[in-house]
């Protein structure tokens, strides 16, 4: 049996996990470099290796350059960047079938269960 692991790999003060384990490239952090450096080093990543997404967290002041190359909007986190700035997390996707969450219908269950216990205040079996 082969293991294959992701790898953490840096390109200056960028930081990007990527791999066929998790068939993605997720830049983890953007540091001080040029916005259109990073967008070209992932989108070379990522299509080199046929990765299927591309994940990416910015800063607010940062998503244009990725919004106007295709990458949507999946969440933010509001004053993430030392309680001033949004974070936000923008993906690309290669192969469609990475756009299904296949355990969607897991995760409504659990959240319906935990709002019926939050109300009730009762102990209920997952």
């Amino acid at each position: 049996m082969i293991i294959i692991f992701d790898l953490i790999t840096k390109y200056g003060d960028i930081i990007i996990h990527h791999g066929k384990n998790n068939d993605r490239a997720y830049l983890l952090s953007v540091g001080d470099s040029d916005i259109d450096f990073v967008y070209e080093k992932l989108e070379k990543l990522a299509k080199q290796n046929n990765y299927g997404k591309i994940i990416v967290k910015l800063p607010y002041k940062s998503i244009d350059k990725f919004i106007k190359n295709g990458f949507v909007i999946e969440a933010n986190i509001p004053k993430y960047y030392y309680g001033l700035e949004d974070a936000v997390f923008l993906c690309k996707y290669y192969n469609e079938k990475r756009k299904v969450d296949e355990e969607k219908f897991k995760c409504d269950d659990i959240i319906k269960i935990s709002k019926i216990k939050a109300q009730k205040g009762k102990n209920i079996k997952l």
